[in-house]
């Protein structure tokens, strides 16, 4: 299951957990909202699983990249060669996405296999990994009609194949032929309201007013990327198609300890 804590529900003290193998993370709010909230899961998902079992696109057009520059101390295997910035590059990654989910699908799930882990569970020689597409400023000039509707084709097909989108939507509200909701279907919502709250909602439920995680400071997150590529530079067997044999020693201990 491909679950990612988001913050902390106000009135039950409870971690907001977006279930990411049933949609996608919808951050709805001005840049000092969304960015913020994109970063932290982005970092929480990469950081919090074995190098190389997700593999990462990051799309920032408004902001020249500087959204994700954090993760740059990451193998490019993992976080791609550079964020995505500019209309053709977007436009030609968006499709190849939806090609290699497609592939997926049709190769490796078949009617077989439900979902990506099912797969990998059966056949751990040649596991799949998870694939993140992070976008902050969503939809801005730089999205054609072309890449806005691969990536919503994207967003309605690829959580069964392992792909998942942070959408980060700031700035002021998309009209209704930029954000297709039907593609966005039982994802999770986090949404700035009028009254200044921050609310938490996971497909149709009523919606909870929560406390988004801290982004960490950016010395410790360049710490721990910097662990997480030494260890990705020692066992390079985790960068290709495969999950590891070995487990790094960073992910081997048991979580429980000192509960």
């Amino acid at each position: 299951c491909m679950c990612v804590r988001v913050g902390t529900y106000d009135d039950l003290c409870l971690p907001a957990i977006a279930p990411l193998d049933e949609g996608h993370l919808v951050v709805e709010g001005d840049a000092e909202l969304s960015r913020p909230i994109v970063q932290t899961v982005a970092l929480r998902l990469l950081l919090g699983n074995l190098p190389g079992t997700i593999r990462a696109t990051f799309i920032d057009p408004a902001g020249s990249g500087q959204g994700f520059a954090m993760f740059r101390g990451l193998p490019t295997a993992i976080r791609g060669e550079r964020v995505l910035t500019q209309a053709a590059e977007i436009d030609a990654r968006v499709a190849a996405l939806v090609d290699e989910a497609e592939e997926v699908i049709q190769q490796r799930l078949g009617g077989q296999y439900d979902t990506i882990d099912a797969y990998n569970q059966a056949h751990p020689a040649v596991a799949q990994p998870h694939r993140l597409i992070a976008i902050l400023g969503f939809p801005s000039d730089e999205w054609t009609d072309r890449a806005r509707a691969m990536l919503f084709r994207l967003a309605r097909n690829g959580p069964r194949a392992g792909y998942h989108i942070l959408f980060g939507i700031g700035g002021d509200p998309p009209t209704e032929d930029a954000v297709d909701d039907s593609a966005l279907r039982g994802s999770a919502r986090v949404t700035k309201q009028s009254t200044g709250a921050t609310t938490f909602r996971l497909g149709a439920e009523p919606e909870a007013s929560f406390v988004p995680d801290v982004l960490p400071s950016e010395a410790w997150a360049a710490d721990q990327i910097r662990v997480a590529a030494d260890e990705a530079d020692a066992a390079p067997q985790i960068l290709p198609d495969a999950h590891p044999v070995l487990v790094p020693a960073n992910w081997s201990g048991d979580s429980t300890e000192g509960l």
